[in-house]
């Protein structure tokens, strides 16, 4: 079900997954992050340029972005808040697509970022921050002036969503 609101086409939909992706009922659809280079390091990086050097790297421009369809399929048991943005959200709006998108932005609240990386835990998330790329480890939370991460189809080699970081509350988002 597809409702416009006041801030975009909300879609409302908890795949039941988890990081480890072991579970009969998710297997098809999740697997392990994998081991990014030699050993992820042995403590989380700190600092956004010390998680930049974990990762081996996707090209910025290697969209092979989900429709929205997708989006909602993965999210559809998804009790927590959140839309679709950019042009795909347009052309939600006008009801049929209107050009091809290089992306899929959607946005979610700062607090249930975590849930909807367990949500989509075929990706591997990376932070973005001044037009450069950082891996997000599975147990680590975004940096504070990180406002959107990409999700990472590392076995494809592409970046399939810009999840939105949204501030607020569920009754005030800005």
């Amino acid at each position: 079900m597809i409702v416009i609101g006041r801030k975009g086409s909300w879609i409302k939909g908890l795949l039941p997954c988890n990081y480890s992706g072991r579970t009969a009922l998710n297997s098809a659809i999740c697997r392990s992050p994998p081991v990014i280079l030699s050993a992820i390091l042995m403590t989380t990086p700190r600092t956004f340029e010390d998680q930049r050097a974990v990762t081996q790297h996707i090209r910025d421009d290697a969209w092979n972005a989900w429709t929205p369809e997708l989006l909602f399929y993965r999210l559809r048991h998804q009790s927590s808040p959140w839309y679709v943005a950019g042009g795909w959200a347009l052309d939600l709006w006008h009801g049929y697509q209107t050009r091809d998108h290089e992306d899929l932005e959607f946005c979610v609240l700062s607090e249930d970022v975590d849930l909807y990386r367990m949500v989509l835990c075929e990706l591997e998330f990376f932070q973005v921050l001044n037009g450069a790329t950082a891996h997000l480890a599975p147990a680590t939370t975004p940096l504070p002036n990180v406002s959107q991460i990409w999700g990472a189809d590392l076995d494809n080699q592409c970046w399939r969503v810009d999840m939105m970081i949204e501030q607020g509350t569920l009754d005030d988002w800005f």
